[in-house]
């Protein structure tokens, strides 16, 4: 059964949609599940993917990515659209070595289970490099020492020098607990940790988890894919909910035939969003 979906959210201005959970498995296959995913949308939501579908994008559940995971998927259309709810087909695969692939974690992926949201990253909302340097001053917004600020306001964030990994005799149990309970994030902060490094080291068509430090506030983050110095997965959304201190998980992977050393993300960064819910 698919899951009982609350109220369309819009957190701190943040608009988004309800929990994508899954509602049919189309494939399975050794490296990758196919599934058919359900988004509750708000009236507003409904309205924004109508006029400005290039800003909306999936930004995948963080205990999902954290395990290695990644889910992509087609770019949502009004026209995937039926009664206030958006399907999308999804594909989930594993992409950070080290972590427990589909042979362990693929009986997970069903019916009901929540994997992500749609989020509308309002272009009105966007941060200037001006409004981002105003936003530190203000302390309303803190970001990791070594972030650079581009002339478009965008950020580039130097993750920690450290590599997560998951403590060695975690059993089918734990990993369950992590993926079907709702402290399962919770669960997982107590099985993965952090290996110091020299160098955060990506070898080609591979990948890390790591971690910053950031405090949002009011502001949100998104993390953007197809940065040549490494590629956060699907469209991370930081917001000022979850994202207040020093372990601020990223999942970086290398999709180039050269190894990347000590990786850089881009990010945008937003204000509240003048898009409310109804």
């Amino acid at each position: 059964m698919t899951k009982k979906r609350s109220g369309n959210r819009s957190y701190r201005g943040v608009l988004q949609s309800d929990d994508g959970v899954i509602i049919r498995i189309t494939e399975v296959r050794k490296h990758k599940i196919v599934f058919e995913t359900e988004f509750g949308l708000s009236e507003n939501f409904i309205e924004q993917l109508q006029k400005q579908p290039e800003h909306i994008v999936f930004s995948e559940r963080s205990r999902i990515a954290r395990l290695g995971f990644q889910i992509t998927c087609e770019q949502p259309s009004i026209k995937n659209v039926k009664n206030g709810v958006l399907t999308l087909l999804q594909v989930a695969s594993p992409v950070i070595p080290g972590y427990p692939g589909l042979d362990i974690l693929g009986e997970f992926f069903d019916i009901g289970l929540p994997v992500g949201r749609m989020v509308f990253c309002d272009p009105a909302a966007l941060l200037t490099a001006e409004e981002v340097l105003a936003a530190i001053d203000r302390a309303e917004l803190k970001l990791p020492a070594s972030t650079s600020i581009s002339s478009d306001g965008s950020i580039v964030i130097a993750p920690h020098r450290v590599v997560c990994e998951l403590k060695k005799g975690i059993n089918k149990e734990a990993l369950a607990r992590i993926f079907l309970r709702e402290d399962g994030r919770e669960i997982l902060n107590r099985y993965q940790i952090q290996k110091p490094v020299k160098t955060v080291i990506i070898p080609p068509e591979k990948g890390v988890i790591t971690t910053c430090s950031m405090y949002l506030n009011e502001h949100y983050v998104v993390l953007q894919s197809g940065y040549s110095l490494g590629r956060n997965l699907p469209a991370t959304v930081l917001d000022p909910i979850k994202t207040r201190g020093i372990r601020i998980y990223l999942e970086i992977v290398n999709q180039s035939k050269q190894p990347i050393v000590n990786p850089l993300i881009s990010a945008r960064v937003y204000g509240k969003s003048k898009k409310r819910a109804k």
